[in-house]
C-alpha cells in the first residue's frame, strides 16, 4: 500500500491483523502455558554452562529485535549474567524483555528524541551500577553514530570492554559512498560506480558514461545515507535512454549536502549477505546466506561452497585493510555470471556494508556456548582456534511464523476477492512452503525453555504497535517482524 491509498484502507488493514492475532491467541497461549509447565522437567531446562569462577556480566542493547534476543540467550547459555536494554517505547513491550535469559531489563532514552548525551550518560550509569564487564551493541542503523560515541565514552570512563566499532569505522562503512571509496582503495570493488554530490556531477557523469565503451550497461541510483523512502522508487538508468537518465539524475534532491551513488546494475538478482564477528582485526565467527531486500527466511549457504569461501576471503581482506578493529560486520553481495569459452565465470560484487549485528546471527543456533566464547575473547584474549561457522542442515532454515501466516492469509484474501485464477498455484506453493517451515524450519523467537518472547512479539508488541499507528495516523508499506522496523509511507 502507498500514501495515495485511502486512510480507511490503512486502518482496516491494521485492524484485520490485530483481529487475526486475537483469533490465534488461544492456540498461542496454550502452547506457551504448556511450555512453561514443562519447564519444571529437567528435559526442558536450558543447557546453560556452569561457571566455577568469575561470572561475566554482559549488557546487550537492542533486545527488542530477534538478533538481540538471540545474543541475550547466547550469552546466558555461555554462563554469563545478562542485562538487556532497548529504547523506551509506549508499553516497552520488547520481546527480549520477557526472556528467561535476562536478569534485568532497562528502558533507554532515545538519542534521537532526547539527545546523545542523555543516552550515553544513562548507559554509563548502568555499566557502573551493575559492574558490567562487556557491552555488546545490537542497536539499529538509526543510532549507529551514537553507539560509536558511546563505545568511546565507555572505554574512556569505565573498565568495561565494548563489542562495537569506533566512530571512524562506522562513518566509513555506514555511508554507501565512503564504503565504495574504501572498497576501491582496497582494490576490492568489482563494478562501475560514480559519486553524485551535485547536479553538476550528474551532468559530468552522464557525459562520461555516454562516451564510454559500455553502452549496454544499466545503472541504479542509491542514496549514500539511510533512506528507506527512495530504496524502491528510483528507476534503472540506461545509456539507450540518455534523455530520461539526464532528467532523473538532475532531479535528485541534493539539498543539505545530500549525496547519491550511481552504481552498475548487475543482472541476475542472485544476492547474498554475510555476518561476521571481528575481534582485534581478525574474523572469529562467520556465516553467509541468500538475501533479499527485506529478509525473513534465512538458510545457511554451504560453508564448503566456492561462494562462501570467496565471501569469507573478502571479509578477511577488508578487515585487514581497516586495522585492529572489534565489532560486527555484514556485507551484501551480488553474484555476476559472465560467459567464457569454458562456460562461465563467477565474481562477487560487494554493494554495501552494515557495521552492526545482522539477523543472520540466528543461524548460529545450537552453537551458543561456543559463540559466547568468541564474544568473551574481548575479555579473555583471542584464542588460537579456527573461525566458528554456523552449521545448520541444508533442509532447515529460520522463519518468522507470524510473518508467513499473515502473508499466507493476505494472499488468500487477495485471490478470493480478485478472483484471479492464475494465482491459485502461487497460493498452493505458499501453503506447501509454510507446512515445510512448520515441520522442519525454526522460528528463532520461540524456544521451549523460553517461550514468552515469541508470545509477546506476536500477541502484544505488534497488535499494540498497529493500534498506535491508527491513533497516530501513521501509514506503513512494510513491517519487518524480525527487526520490528516499520517502513512508513
Amino acid at each position: 500500500m502507498t500514501h495515495d491509498d485511502s486512510w480507511v484502507l490503512h486502518v482496516l488493514r491494521n485492524i484485520l491483523i490485530v483481529l487475526f492475532s486475537i483469533c490465534l491467541l488461544p492456540l498461542s497461549a496454550t502452547i506457551t502455558l504448556f511450555a512453561l509447565t514443562l519447564q519444571q522437567s529437567s528435559a526442558l531446562k536450558p543447557p546453560r554452562r556452569s561457571k566455577d569462577g568469575h561470572v561475566h556480566r554482559v549488557l546487550v542493547t537492542g533486545v527488542g529485535m530477534s538478533k538481540g534476543l538471540f545474543l541475550v540467550r547466547t550469552m546466558y547459555l555461555g554462563g554469563c549474567d545478562v542485562i538487556g536494554a532497548d529504547f523506551e517505547k509506549p508499553g516497552n513491550l520488547h520481546c527480549g524483555r520477557f526472556s528467561k535469559a535476562l536478569r534485568k531489563f532497562v528502558a533507554l532514552k532515545s538519542p534521537i528524541l532526547r539527545g546523545a548525551e542523555a543516552y550515553i550518560s544513562q548507559v554509563l550509569d548502568i555499566i557502573n551500577d551493575e559492574q558490567i564487564d562487556l557491552w555488546i551493541s545490537c542497536s539499529g542503523v538509526a543510532t549507529a553514530t551514537e553507539d560509536a560515541r558511546l563505545a568511546q565514552a565507555i572505554q574512556k570512563n569505565t573498565k568495561c570492554k565494548v563489542f562495537q566499532f569506533d566512530e571512524k569505522v562506522i562513518d566509513t562503512l555506514d555511508d554507501k559512498l565512503k564504503f565504495m571509496q574504501k572498497t576501491s582503495e582496497l582494490e576490492l570493488a568489482s563494478l562501475q560506480w560514480y559519486a553524485l554530490g551535485s547536479r553538476g556531477d550528474s551532468l559530468r557523469v552522464i557525459h562520461d558514461i555516454a562516451h564510454s565503451e559500455h553502452d549496454d550497461v544499466r545503472f541504479m541510483i542509491k542514496s549514500a545515507s539511510m533512506d528507506d523512502g527512495s530504496r524502491d522508487s528510483l528507476p534503472l538508468l540506461s545509456l539507450n535512454h540518455l534523455k530520461q537518465a539526464r532528467q532523473t539524475l538532475t532531479s535528485l534532491d541534493f539539498s543539505n549536502d545530500r549525496k547519491w551513488i550511481l552504481q552498475e546494475f548487475v543482472e541476475g538478482g542472485e544476492e547474498y549477505c554475510t555476518h561476521a564477528l571481528v575481534i582485534n582485526g581478525k574474523v572469529r565467527a562467520f556465516t553467509a546466506c541468500p538475501s533479499a531486500s527485506v529478509l525473513l527466511h534465512y538458510r545457511q549457504l554451504n560453508p564448503e561452497s566456492i561462494l562462501y569461501e570467496k565471501m569469507l576471503k573478502f571479509t578477511q581482506d577488508y578487515v585487514t585493510g581497516l586495522g585492529s578493529i572489534t565489532g560486527h560486520m555484514s556485507f551484501d553481495f551480488l553474484v555476476r555470471y559472465r560467459d567464457t569459452r569454458d562456460g562461465y565465470s563467477t565474481s562477487l560484487v560487494p554493494i554495501e556494508c552494515n557495521p552492526r549485528c545482522h539477523t543472520a546471527t540466528v543461524l548460529f543456533e545450537g552453537l551458543e556456548p561456543m559463540l559466547a566464547d568468541v564474544y568473551l575473547e574481548v575479555l579473555n584474549g583471542t584464542k588460537n582456534t579456527d573461525i566458528l561457522h554456523s552449521h545448520m542442515r541444508p533442509e532447515t532454515g529460520m522463519y518468522w511464523m507470524a510473518h508467513d501466516l499473515v502473508n499466507l492469509v493476505s494472499l488468500f484474501l487477495d485471490l478470493f476477492f480478485a478472483r484471479n485464477q492464475r494465482n491459485w498455484g502461487l497460493l498452493t506453493q505458499n501453503i506447501l512452503d509454510y507446512l515445510n517451515h512448520i515441520l522442519v524450519w525454526r522460528d528463532p523467537t520461540f524456544l521451549w525453555w523460553d517461550p514468552l518472547p515469541w508470545f509477546v512479539l506476536n500477541h502484544l508488541y505488534w497488535p499494540w504497535e498497529l493500534l498506535l499507528a491508527i491513533g497516530n495516523g501513521d501509514r506503513w508499506r512494510q513491517l519487518n517482524v524480525s527487526t520490528t522496523k516499520v517502513f512508513k509511507v
